[in-house]
């Protein structure tokens, strides 16, 4: 079995030096974000992937504009028709408001589209033994405390998929977080893939 893990796209056409073209979608960050969707996809069909995991911040905003949800909606669909299953995590920038109760990404939900997944609190199990347990972002006294409280199953390979800092983190740039989740919060987890750097 073999998953896909994407993170932190921030689509939006509102960025610096962003401007919309005759298509609606900006000719260069929101271009950018959607061909980096559409390059995943052909991966994860080459590669066989059973699943493309976006690990939060799939819209830079809150409320995000016309054109970013129409170009994003559009290429999640075109992926999910072509068989890869769309599995979307919430992070900060997807949070409505700051207590992490309400996500942008929930209008996906209402819509029922075969193949477009938005995580919750839950365990999915990816294959046989094999636990994933998605945590979207949650401010990060409340992450800590549904952490802690995740049922890991006993003899599972247990994957804890979210989007938080953790201290002590090292960033893309070498950079170590000073800020967030305790270090060592995510332990007892075989692996722990987290959004948000």
């Amino acid at each position: 079995m073999k998953l896909g893990f994407i993170s932190d796209l921030h689509a939006n056409v509102r960025l610096p030096f962003a401007r919309v073209d005759q298509g609606g979608i900006s000719s260069d960050r929101l271009r950018d974000v959607i061909d980096v969707l559409t390059q995943a996809g052909k991966v994860c069909q080459r590669e066989g992937v059973s699943g493309l995991y976006i690990l939060g911040d799939l819209f830079d905003q809150k409320h995000p504009d016309g054109a970013t949800l129409v170009a994003v909606s559009r290429v999640l669909r075109q992926l999910a028709d072509g068989g890869t299953p769309v599995h979307i995590l919430p992070g900060n920038h997807d949070a409505v408001d700051r207590d992490g109760r309400l996500y942008t990404l929930q209008f996906l939900e209402a819509l029922k589209v075969p193949g477009i997944q938005v995580l919750g609190h839950e365990t999915v199990e990816a294959t046989p033994g094999v636990l994933l347990h998605a945590m979207p972002w949650l401010p990060d006294s409340r992450a800590y405390k549904r952490m802690k409280a995740i049922d890991k199953g006993e003899g599972d390979r247990n994957i804890l998929l979210f989007h938080q800092s953790v201290v002590g983190a090292i960033g893309d740039a070498g950079w170590v977080s000073d800020e967030g989740l305790p270090k060592g919060a995510h332990a007892g987890y075989e692996y722990s893939l987290s959004g948000h750097y």
